[in-house]
């Protein structure tokens, strides 16, 4: 990964899930999130190599290994 910050959209194609799923997750508490704009988030690469770590998926060299 070589931004900084994943929209809502991009973390839901890394995982292979809904944005709907990562909107629960952020909801949640599970991954943290910043507003971006209204009805929209972004993620930090930080934040998502933490909640895969947590939830057992693989991350090497920054990469998300799903």
């Amino acid at each position: 990964m070589s931004k900084d910050y994943l929209s809502a959209g991009e973390v839901a194609a890394l995982f292979d899930v809904s944005d709907k799923t990562v909107y629960h997750w952020v909801k949640a508490g599970l991954l943290r999130a910043k507003k971006a704009s209204i009805g929209k988030i972004v993620i930090t690469v930080d934040d998502i190599e933490e909640f895969a770590v947590k939830q057992g998926i693989e991350v090497i060299n920054r990469r998300v290994l799903v």
